[in-house]
């Protein structure tokens, strides 16, 4: 690879950290939005250490996480008595994981969270052969269509997610008149 493919790559591949970062705050603003006060409230911890791991041992996530200048705890990984301190670079468990009571409840269900993290989560899909991007160990194996392909993911989402915030704003404008 030459000198100036090897720098497109690399600008493309921080592109890439940058916005699902930036995709997943978002997402993760909404989970918090319609799942918060559900996790507050319950005494029955369902993150543990154990799942909090993946983030330290996925050379992606870690990427991520270093960038938030935090220290992993043995005991607790991100947890704290207020939930999990990353903003992003949480594991993929995070988004595949909600208790029934959640689940169940009309914010999780109008905001659509379910399909939305399903789809957050694909993003990473097929990053380098089968692997996902979290999977790899090495992201410069990744191929430059690869990585284009998820870039194209996360502003499809990203689209889908601001006109949904827009739909939402609209509602709220026309129950408050």
């Amino acid at each position: 690879m030459s000198s100036r493919a090897h720098n497109k790559k690399s600008d493309t591949l921080h592109d890439l950290f940058k916005k699902y970062a930036a995709l997943e705050l978002h997402i993760q603003r909404i989970i918090t939005g319609a799942t918060g006060h559900y996790c507050a409230e319950c005494t029955a911890r369902c993150c543990k250490e154990h799942f909090c791991k993946e983030s330290i041992e996925s050379p992606f996530l870690t990427t991520l996480v270093k960038k938030q200048k935090m220290v992993y705890h043995a005991k607790n990984g991100w947890m704290s008595p207020s939930g999990c301190r990353l903003a992003y670079g949480r594991p993929l468990v995070c988004y595949d994981f909600f208790c029934d009571a959640i689940s169940d409840s009309f914010s999780f269900q109008a905001t659509n969270l379910k399909e939305i993290v399903r789809e957050f989560v694909s993003i990473g899909n097929r990053a380098h052969g089968a692997s996902h991007l979290i999977c790899i160990d090495n992201v410069d194996i990744i191929s430059s269509t690869k990585i284009d392909t998820m870039l194209k993911r996360i502003n499809t989402l990203k689209m889908r997610l601001i006109t949904l915030s827009l739909t939402k704003s609209c509602i709220q404008c026309t129950v408050h008149k």
